[in-house]
């Protein structure tokens, strides 16, 4: 067959989908995170993400619960281990979807947020925050005694405070749908920005902590 036959035929087919896809008002609405007769009880921001991470929560901090789970021995450990597995799947996944939004609606622009509202998100999640919990971690552990001689753990707590922030937002937008283009926009910007503050702010942590702590190359 030759090109320009493989060609046509391409554009056949794909005519035909376009003409078979139904028109926008004939498609099946898209489901919400919560059916119909729940919404009216449940808060919204009550979303499935939101209660799985409270259930996990909860569980991690019952040893009673903790010890079915997650001991190699117990007798539940398989569902855990499922879970996990399946956990492992998750970011790439969210990485998929945020992609997916952008490929179907277009490259990320500032139209629909503002350079003052999206400047504002940067300066707040990326500066103001790391601030605050830093200092609020460095206070606590200096004058409350909360964490234990191990560096590592101060070290972890800091670094959260400046990571940016998750994509499972964007699930959760879309689960509740409304704002899934929004906060894709405002997680992409995030990431660009996050690579300069990131390595200031990790840098300054590890500063501060080796300087405190002389026994981190033991610990």
């Amino acid at each position: 067959i030759s090109e320009a036959e493989r060609g046509d035929a391409w554009t056949a087919s794909v005519g035909t989908l376009e003409i078979d896809m139904p028109a926008p008002e004939q498609r099946r609405p898209r489901l919400l995170c919560t059916p119909a007769a729940v919404r009216g009880v449940v808060p919204q921001w009550v979303n499935r993400p939101m209660v799985a991470a409270v259930l996990g929560m909860l569980c991690g901090l019952s040893p009673t619960i903790k010890g079915l789970l997650v001991t190699t021995n117990s007798p539940f450990n398989f569902l855990y281990s499922a879970m996990e597995s399946i956990g492992r799947a998750g970011p790439p996944l969210l990485l998929m979807g945020v992609g997916g939004l952008f490929v179907s609606e277009g490259k990320p622009t500032l139209a629909g947020i503002g350079v003052g509202p999206m400047a504002g998100l940067l300066v707040g999640r990326l500066v103001v925050l790391p601030t605050l919990a830093i200092s609020m971690w460095m206070l606590c552990r200096e004058y409350l005694g909360i964490f234990p001689a191990d560096p590592i753990v101060l070290l972890i707590m800091c670094i959260e405070s400046c990571t940016p922030s998750a994509y499972n937002l964007v699930t959760m937008c879309v689960l509740q749908g409304r704002g899934a283009r929004e906060m894709s926009v405002v997680l992409f910007y995030q990431n660009v920005v996050a690579v300069a503050t990131m390595t200031f702010w990790i840098t300054l942590i590890l500063a501060v902590v080796v300087k405190e702590r002389p026994g981190w190359e033991q610990a």
